[in-house]
């Protein structure tokens, strides 16, 4: 019986590893979404993270600061919003394996 616990806490441990692996590569890839005229374009890693907004200025009277406080901003509201759905899935796997500190 325990031998079978052992067994899937390794593989638990190994697909830990593997998510870690892969949010590494996807921190990587890079992704743009742009409006209709593209006078407006964000960069997101495959992490969710914005890394870059580009505005055309001659449309958008706006500068620098105002862009790296909206990424900083728009990254929290992001980050919030992963803490919550981790949360919402650990109190899942909790059900599965209580216990358990996943």
């Amino acid at each position: 019986m325990f031998g079978g616990l052992k067994d899937k806490w390794k593989q638990l441990q190994e697909m830990q590893q593997k998510v870690e692996e892969v949010k590494k590569r996807l921190a990587t890839v890079s992704v743009v979404a742009k409006n209709e005229d593209a006078s407006i374009r964000v960069i997101c890693n495959g992490n969710r993270e914005i890394e870059e907004i580009i505005i055309d200025r001659s449309k958008y009277p706006v500068d620098d600061v105002f862009i790296k406080e909206l990424i900083k901003t728009l990254n929290e509201a992001l980050q919030q919003s992963k803490n919550l759905e981790e949360g919402e899935m650990r109190n899942i796997a909790g059900n599965f394996l209580p216990g358990m500190d996943l």
